[in-house]
């Protein structure tokens, strides 16, 4: 019979000692738990979000519904040419990240139990709202057209941009939660 065994130092214990599986399992165990090891605190309370409800699934489709149906309307009246650099997805991208982080740090961080207007705002419609698939169907298009310095540019630019007007909406966010105080 084979019997697995590891060496671990302990620092109050200067010796090595070899430990049996479950007794290194178990060592393993204790000091992944999250709540204090020392006896005289009191252990900290672990909060979980809640799992996923059925209700809240049918808030993201719903949003998301809306949120692709306007992206797609933009779209259709907007069309740019089909090997050409898409202005309108990068404004539609970058509205998305603006007003992500705009919620995210006004409503949505003073209203944390508003959790189905999170997920039928945040993830359902402006998820639908945004598209990175244009954005790699767009710069593919570029690149299979022997265009690949604007393939490049484009994918730059989208993946840029909307990170700083996301960046930009949380810090407006965050002034005016301090200004509302």
């Amino acid at each position: 019979m084979l019997v697995l065994t590891s060496v671990v130092t302990f620092s109050s214990v200067p010796e090595r000692r070899h430990l049996t599986r479950f007794e290194l399992a178990a060592a393993m165990r204790e000091l992944a738990n999250p709540v204090a090891l020392d006896p005289d605190l009191e252990p900290a309370e672990i909060t979980r979000q809640k799992a996923p409800s059925l209700p809240h699934a049918l808030l993201v489709f719903v949003g998301g519904f809306l949120g692709t149906l306007a992206r797609y309307s933009v779209i259709l009246h907007n069309a740019a040419p089909v090997a050409a650099f898409d202005p309108t997805i990068l404004w539609i991208n970058s509205t998305g990240a603006f007003a992500l982080g705009v919620l995210g740090t006004t409503l949505f961080a003073r209203r944390p139990e508003w959790t189905g207007l999170r997920v039928a705002v945040g993830t359902g419609l402006l998820g639908g709202w945004t598209t990175y698939s244009a954005v790699i169907s767009g710069s593919l298009l570029l690149s299979h057209n022997r265009a690949p310095g604007a393939a490049f540019i484009n994918l730059a630019l989208e993946l840029v941009i909307p990170v700083v007007c996301a960046g930009v909406g949380l810090m407006l966010g965050a002034v005016a939660n301090r200004a509302r105080r």
